[in-house]
C-alpha cells in the first residue's frame, strides 16, 4: 500500500498533533504516523499544561486527534521502521514505511517522536 501526501509527521503525541494541525490549517496533505505509546501513558493527569492541567493525556491526545481530522489530516497507528530518501523524486522525496509494510510518500518529513524516559533502577520510583 502507498499514498501521497505532502507532509509525513512521525510521532501523534502534543508536538506532531501540534505540527499537524498548523498544516491541516494550512491545507496541506498531511498524515500522522502514531506508535500509540506516548511518554506521559502512565501518568494519571497532565500538570502545568495551559488550559489542560489535569487533564488524563489519553483525553487530551484523543482531543488533539478529532482537531486534526476537522482539517482533513490523516492519521495511521502504527511504527515508522524506515525513511528513505530520493534526492531524485520532484514530488515524493520521502518514503516512510512502517512495521506492516505499508509505505507512504510524501515532500516533506517532520520527526516529532519526543523523549523517552530512562529510569534509574530504584525500587517504586516508576510507580
Amino acid at each position: 500500500m502507498t499514498q501521497q501526501y505532502e507532509v509525513i509527521v512521525i510521532g501523534g503525541g502534543a508536538a506532531g498533533l501540534s505540527a499537524a494541525l498548523v498544516l491541516g490549517r494550512a491545507r496541506r496533505r498531511t498524515l500522522v504516523v502514531d506508535a500509540g505509546e506516548p511518554r506521559n501513558a502512565p501518568a494519571a493527569h497532565m500538570q502545568g499544561y495551559l488550559s489542560r492541567d489535569g487533564m488524563p493525556p489519553q483525553e487530551f491526545l484523543a482531543v488533539g486527534r478529532e482537531e486534526i481530522a476537522r482539517y482533513g489530516v490523516d492519521l495511521v497507528r502504527g511504527r515508522a521502521v524506515d525513511v528513505t530518501r530520493d534526492e531524485d523524486a520532484d514530488d515524493a522525496a520521502f518514503a516512510v514505511t512502517l512495521t506492516d509494510g505499508r509505505t507512504f510518500h510524501a515532500r516533506r518529513l517532520v520527526v516529532a517522536t519526543g523523549l523517552q524516559d530512562e529510569l534509574p533502577p530504584i525500587p517504586g520510583l516508576a510507580e
